[in-house]
């Protein structure tokens, strides 16, 4: 990216291309080797969640509730 800004102002220097190029191969070759491993579950807040798991399963989930709740037809009304 400088090499461009360099070259944009007519006063080019190589070297900026070269070692950027090298920067990105070595980093290719950092990442390649020796990759992350998959990030473990932290835990947090697992008291919450297990309470909050606990209660959806003993009364069904209010989201499922409103969604069957919606999917019924309207009752007729008579009006005079």
């Amino acid at each position: 990216m400088i090499f461009i800004l360099s070259d944009l102002a007519h006063t080019p220097i190589p070297a900026l291309l070269f070692s950027g190029l090298a920067s990105i191969v070595l980093g290719c070759f950092l990442w390649w080797r020796d990759p992350r491993p998959p990030a473990q579950p932290s835990g947090r807040f697992r008291i919450l969640k297990k309470r909050a798991n606990s209660k959806e399963q003993a009364q069904g989930s209010p989201r499922r509730q409103n969604r069957n709740h919606e999917a019924e037809p309207p009752t007729p009304t008579r009006q005079e």
